[in-house]
């Protein structure tokens, strides 16, 4: 009985040793929820979207001096994503700033819309448009002055990324690169409808001759007086080797406005051809101006310069003219003739 009562014993203490080990290895064992916490936290370590520049080879900017609210501007960049995940669409803003640091307060050159770039990849960017007036300079700056253009990447946050302060990037840096927004004048050409010449076939050395178009000022300053040249040229290239027909003197320009200028005169005694009329507008580059290389304009519409042919007879003077003429002299000769009789 003794023996049996032990037994009985060493299989209860054996029962309970083991309850206590399960029980041990279920406590010790990690819960549901820890297990979902250490899988959130691997997740959220590896970014998943990351939009940056991709650095200043694959960004430009041109041209380098601009007259707000009349030059043509363009700008581009590329924009990568870094993270794993498709970005979604985004917009990026150009910006131009006089102390270098790129912010929404600095003025607005503009704005473009980029579709989603996948995880790893980069999309090319650009924008052309009339450069702004500028709205915002640091204190004490000149609107008169070199900027640095840079860009704000997803700039209304559209889209939720890992790294927000890496979303602004520069096109140039302060230097030679820099782009000077002048406050000049701009003389040009108003257009092909203002201007004309009253010929389309002159006698070289014999013809009287005009011609005529509007200079206007579309830049910032009023323009110093110059002088306007009138060529006659073989190529649609106008320079000072052309074939000079005379000059008109332009008053100072206020900026907005424009006038008239014309040459008439004798045409000139040159080779005969067909040229076009053109102009040069500062002949003698009197005026600083924010543009230089809009100086020049044509008439579309080509002149001929041709000597008359005459078949015989009296060299300048059409073989009729001169029948009628010795017709005249003839009947005034028998008329006195017989007078005298």
């Amino acid at each position: 009985m003794n023996k049996n009562k032990k037994r009985k014993n060493l299989t209860k203490i054996f029962f309970i040793i083991l309850a206590f080990s399960l029980l041990g290895i279920v406590f010790s064992s990690p819960s549901k929820e820890y297990i979902k916490n250490e899988e959130f936290e691997i997740q959220i370590s590896s970014p998943g979207i990351d939009l940056l520049d991709r650095g200043s080879a694959f960004s430009g900017i041109s041209p380098l001096e601009v007259i707000p609210t009349v030059s043509n501007f363009t700008v581009w960049a590329d924009i990568w994503n870094s993270g794993s995940d498709p970005s979604g669409d985004f917009n990026v803003s150009f910006r131009a700033s006089d102390n270098g640091n790129i912010s929404p307060s600095d003025t607005e050159i503009g704005k473009v819309t980029v579709s989603s770039i996948n995880a790893g990849d980069n999309a090319t960017i650009s924008y052309t448009g009339i450069f702004p007036e500028i709205t915002f300079v640091t204190f004490g700056q000149p609107i008169d002055y070199s900027f640095i253009i840079g860009f704000i990447v997803d700039v209304d946050d559209d889209v939720v990324e890992d790294n927000e302060p890496n979303n602004w990037g520069f096109l140039n840096y302060v230097g030679s690169d820099s782009v000077y927004v002048a406050n000049k004048s701009d003389l040009r050409d108003r257009g092909p409808s203002y201007s004309g010449m009253s010929e389309t076939t002159v006698a070289p050395g014999a013809t009287a001759f005009s011609v005529f178009t509007d200079i206007e000022n579309r830049g910032l300053k009023e323009a110093e007086g110059c002088n306007v040249s009138f060529y006659a040229s073989l190529d649609t290239n106008i320079t000072t080797s052309d074939y000079y027909l005379g000059y008109d003197a332009l008053l100072p320009l206020s900026n907005g406005t424009f006038v008239d200028v014309s040459w008439a005169g004798t045409f000139p005694n040159i080779t005969e051809g067909v040229y076009y009329i053109g102009w040069i507008i500062d002949v003698n580059d009197d005026v600083d101006e924010g543009h230089e290389g809009n100086n020049q304009a044509y008439i579309l519409t080509q002149l001929i310069v041709k000597t008359p042919t005459v078949s015989g007879g009296i060299p300048g003077y059409e073989p009729l003219l001169i029948i009628s003429m010795l017709s005249i002299v003839s009947v005034v000769y028998i008329l006195n003739k017989r007078k005298k009789k």
